[in-house]
């Protein structure tokens, strides 16, 4: 196994498929690692589709980073206990950084939600795009006119994970 390329002089993007997660202390998100980089725990090299690397902030990483700590998605969810489905389905797009609230932009049909109560679109919602069963608990469910597209009306959905990690 190869020490890591120190001479590595890029920039790799977060993956926004994946979620943040602080491990060890840490804010890691998965992106490529540098040629070199192994897992800290089960020491595979260069996970296909990138792997978590810390300390970050923002929403990229600068290579070097001679403190960086690599860890391969798999060990990561073993570590913080998290299920296979867990903090998945959801890609940042309208969220603001380092925030634990997400939002989603979705559409239904014209009607679907409007006569529901609070109570109920949360239930409807959620069951429909099953964020319990990801790990997901959400919050809040509204009209979002901007998001409205085609046949499609708008509406946004704010939730965070479910239970706390760190």
């Amino acid at each position: 196994m190869a020490p890591v390329d120190e001479s590595f002089n890029r920039y790799a993007p977060r993956m926004p498929k994946e979620p943040v997660l602080v491990i060890d202390g840490r804010r890691s998100f998965v992106a490529a690692w540098p040629p070199g980089a192994v897992c800290e725990e089960c020491g595979v090299e260069q996970p296909r589709g990138g792997g978590y690397v810390g300390p970050v902030l923002g929403e990229r990483v600068d290579y070097p980073k001679p403190d960086a700590r690599y860890t391969c998605p798999p060990c990561a969810r073993a570590k913080l206990g998290l299920g296979e489905r867990e903090l998945s389905g959801h890609m940042c797009q309208h969220c603001e950084d380092d925030s634990d609230l997400h939002i989603d932009g979705l559409r239904f049909l014209p009607g679907e939600l409007d006569s529901m109560s609070d109570a109920e679109r949360l239930e409807h919602v959620s069951a429909k795009y099953e964020y319990a069963e990801r790990g997901w608990q959400v919050l809040e469910v509204e009209s979002a006119p901007q998001l409205t597209a085609g046949t499609g009306v708008g509406w946004a959905v704010y939730f965070k994970a479910a239970r706390q990690l760190w």
